[in-house]
């Protein structure tokens, strides 16, 4: 079956597309409706980076172990993010994105790296590598 997947053709990749667009920005508004209603816009706003993080964490841990342990990274980053948050003065470390407020700018930065790696690693199939190598400019 994985081999199926990574050949699916153009049809099963284009729903494929849409499925992933449609549980992110499902996910995103429903996750941000709550904390808005609830917390207020920053924690909302912290809480939709920390998902992007998390999206692209997920599509990286997938393209690498398969669509199955996609999960591995995302809860990797658990530990640190829950026991290594602080520093020795009680402040959140600037990687941590659940702690930093929601205009901090190297959190933002994280966002967009693992989303970018992630969507990357999802659209860059092992046929798009080998067209990209055998393309001549």
């Amino acid at each position: 079956m994985n081999q199926l997947e990574l050949a699916a053709g153009p049809i099963l990749r284009t729903y494929e597309r849409l499925h992933l667009s449609g549980v992110y920005l499902t996910t995103l508004v429903l996750v941000g409706s709550v904390e808005w209603f609830e917390v207020g816009p920053d924690p909302t706003i912290t809480a939709c980076r920390s998902l992007t993080i998390w999206f692209g964490l997920a599509l990286l841990s997938g393209r690498i172990w398969g669509r199955w342990l996609s999960w591995i990274l995302p809860a990797a980053t658990l530990f640190p993010l829950t026991y290594l948050n602080v520093d020795t003065n009680g402040d959140a470390r600037w990687w941590d994105w659940t702690g930093q407020p929601a205009s901090h700018a190297p959190c933002w930065g994280i966002a967009a790296l693992s989303a970018f790696i992630g969507l990357a690693s999802f659209f860059l199939t092992p046929w798009h590598w080998k067209k990209l190598r055998t393309k001549k400019f």
